[in-house]
């Protein structure tokens, strides 16, 4: 179904002939000649317990909450993997963490990585901590990686880096976007 359709669907017909209804006419057929294409996955179900948040762990997210252009984008809810085609990617996650196991001194610390380990944020890193944490450091649980490939490639989200154990809060998401 293109964007359109969903247009039609949301807001009727009639609402296609506004200026505003025009101007949605022309992104909607915009984007569906372009084939943009997207996913935004999320942590819906249970919390997901990292028990060494300093060891590589793949976040997974166990549900698709929407998404468009699937030939460009896939993910996989049982490894957390996202297998992109070539083009030009903004990837986008937002994790929060509950349940330290040390208050005053864990931290968990995120990361974008392809299947060999490669770092594709350049040490862009998203950050829970604990309210009462010591360390000094503001939570920053948005972490991004933009990145222009040329075959198909493997991309995961990965906690790394941090200190102690947590659980990967309900509501944590990420959106990958082709932009090119």
């Amino acid at each position: 179904m293109k964007l359109l359709d969903f247009l039609k669907v949301a807001a009727g017909e009639a609402s296609l002939f506004s200026k505003l209804g025009i101007w949605r006419q022309k992104v909607s057929t915009t984007l569906d000649a372009h084939e943009a294409a997207y996913i935004e996955v999320v942590r819906r179900n249970s919390v997901q317990t990292i028990a060494d948040l300093a060891a590589a762990t793949t976040i997974v997210f166990d549900s698709t909450a929407s998404q468009r252009g699937l030939a460009s984008i896939s993910y996989d809810s049982a490894t957390g993997e996202f297998t992109l085609q070539p083009g030009a990617y903004e990837l986008d996650a937002r994790v929060g963490c509950e349940g330290f196991d040390t208050v005053a001194t864990d931290i968990a610390q995120f990361h974008w990585e392809d299947s060999l380990g490669f770092d594709l944020g350049q040490g862009a890193l998203g950050v829970s901590v604990p309210p009462a944490s010591n360390q000094n450091l503001a939570a920053q649980p948005s972490v991004k990686a933009y990145l222009d490939i040329i075959a198909t490639t493997v991309v995961k989200l990965v906690s790394a880096g941090g200190q102690g154990g947590a659980d990967v809060s309900v509501g944590a998401h990420a959106t990958v976007l082709k932009v090119g």
